[in-house]
């Protein structure tokens, strides 16, 4: 079932998106696990205040219902998207930490088109993000608590990898000028970055 999804965001001007994954989430959330991923989500703050780090991190809403499992992630972009806000939810799965979590990026609003993902060598095109610590098999071997993931996010973003997989073919077979480019476009459609910590 697609439904449209506000992501919330520090920002007013967050568009729109479909993201069936949170969706089928929330039809599936364990009411009774909600107090424990509120729990997780203030000692993440918590853990972020002390090593001074600026990110934004609250829990997500759906039509007023707020959602613990589900975390809007917010840091500032480096590099061609320096200075603009680089969002996006964070899933845990009802059975964390057994399962990995998710992470899938917000869309980009740009020319009129809302759902376009970001560019970038490790997005996937349904805007989820390819590491390793979301792999089964590297997430059975080491359980990430959540402020090591917010920080592996960051990274990853801030440091495309190449070694592990290349999700979009496209934008990596570019030049590194036409990749500067596209991005710096897309920049332009970001709002600007504002911690709230």
């Amino acid at each position: 079932m697609n439904k449209n999804l506000n992501i919330p965001s520090s920002s007013s001007n967050n568009p729109q998106q479909k993201l069936t994954k949170i969706q089928k989430i929330i039809q599936q959330v364990d009411q009774d696990k909600q107090e424990y991923f509120f729990e997780l989500l203030n000692q993440t703050l918590m853990e972020i205040l002390s090593n001074e780090v600026e990110y934004n991190l609250f829990e997500y809403i759906n039509e007023d219902i707020t959602i613990g499992q589900c975390w809007n992630f917010e840091f500032e972009g480096k590099k061609n998207f320096k200075g603009k806000t680089i969002g996006g939810v964070l899933i845990f799965q009802s059975d964390h930490p057994v399962r990995a979590p998710e992470f899938y990026f917000n869309p980009v609003e740009s020319g009129g088109q809302v759902d376009r993902v970001i560019q970038h060598e490790n997005i996937y095109g349904d805007h989820s993000l390819c590491h390793p610590i979301f792999l089964p098999y590297v997430w059975n071997k080491r359980k990430f608590d959540p402020f090591e993931i917010l920080q592996k996010i960051q990274n990853r973003f801030d440091n495309p990898s190449t070694e592990d997989s290349v999700q979009n073919p496209m934008f990596f077979s570019k030049s590194e000028q036409e990749k500067k480019e596209i991005q710096q476009k897309q920049a332009q459609f970001l709002p600007d970055f504002f911690s709230m910590s």
